[in-house]
């Protein structure tokens, strides 16, 4: 019998290949993942290459079409061993759990175990407690056997001791998702660069747009090929810091990248604008989990 992932996100695909490297004795997995645009579809592919995942098949998400073209598709790998999915509320995983036949489920985090932790999943009942390969530190309940993604297997691949002196800030949509007004944004990014000396630069989350700071000429930014973790895996030097809002690459990074030499901090964008965080928000939950486990670079930014 075959052992399967199903992922719809490059980070999804990174947390298998730790879970299957580091906890899994079986190591020949093919993967099927859905992709929203031929830049997500690249991202997934080239790590996919990276560490010798094989395609099973591809899914552009289309609304209807999508759900014809999977169930054609898997009726003929209806037999699997190990089950690797990386959303429990994606629906095309939903109804893979439900058509295959297999012996061993597993999911792995994409940031949504924070969300969905306390709330029982009715469609996967007889599967309670589910196993969950998770980047956070947190206790198992009835609904989620919780295992820790210490990075053991990726983190053995990261062992750079020189440095440079280029900051880092892992943006994130908080203009596009209405949170933030775009003018103090950027204007707070600017004041940051400067106080870097011009050596930050801006990696674009995939939902900011470019335009954003077409304006402005003290922001350098970039648009990543691949999962943020894997860049900096990639790169041939530690950066001198790492910084972002509420952002869960902070958690993976510091896990992956362990050096002295390497500062990964918060900002808590709140001292620096007029906003709320609510609790029930993508990054309020984030940031009670930061607050607790890192450190705040909390420098006043004039």
């Amino acid at each position: 019998m075959k052992n399967l992932i199903i992922v719809s996100t490059q980070f999804q695909l990174l947390n298998s290949i730790e879970l299957i490297e580091s906890h899994l004795i079986e190591k020949n997995f093919r993967l099927i993942f859905i992709y929203s645009t031929k830049f997500h579809e690249k991202q997934i592919l080239r790590l996919a290459q990276k560490y010798n995942i094989k395609i099973l098949f591809k899914i552009k998400q289309k609304t209807i079409i999508q759900y014809f073209y999977f169930y054609f598709k898997i009726i003929r790998n209806l037999y699997v061993n190990t089950l690797i999915i990386g959303n429990t509320e994606d629906n095309i995983m939903k109804a893979a759990i439900k058509i295959l036949v297999f012996k061993n489920l597993y999911f792995v985090d994409d940031g949504n175990i924070l969300e969905c932790l306390n709330n029982k999943p009715n469609h996967l009942n007889k599967y309670l407690p589910v196993t969950y390969f998770t980047t956070f530190s947190l206790k198992s309940n009835n609904y989620y056997k919780l295992i820790e993604n210490n990075y053991t297997f990726l983190k053995s691949k990261n062992n750079k001791v020189r440095k440079d002196d280029k900051v880092f800030f892992i943006g994130q949509p908080m203009v596009e998702s209405g949170l933030l007004e775009q003018e103090p944004y950027i204007e707070f990014i600017s004041k940051l660069s400067k106080y870097f000396n011009d050596n930050l630069i801006y990696i674009l989350h995939p939902r900011e747009l470019n335009s954003k700071f077409s304006d402005s000429k003290s922001i350098k930014t970039m648009r990543l090929k691949q999962g943020v973790e894997t860049y900096f895996m990639d790169r041939d030097v530690l950066p001198n810091k790492i910084l972002s809002f509420y952002s869960t690459a902070l958690i993976s990074l510091s896990k992956i990248i362990k050096s002295k030499k390497l500062e990964i901090n918060y900002i808590d964008l709140r001292k620096h604008f007029k906003t709320s965080i609510k609790d029930s928000s993508i990054y309020g939950i984030p940031y009670k989990y930061l607050k607790v486990n890192h450190r705040e670079f909390s420098i006043k930014i004039r």
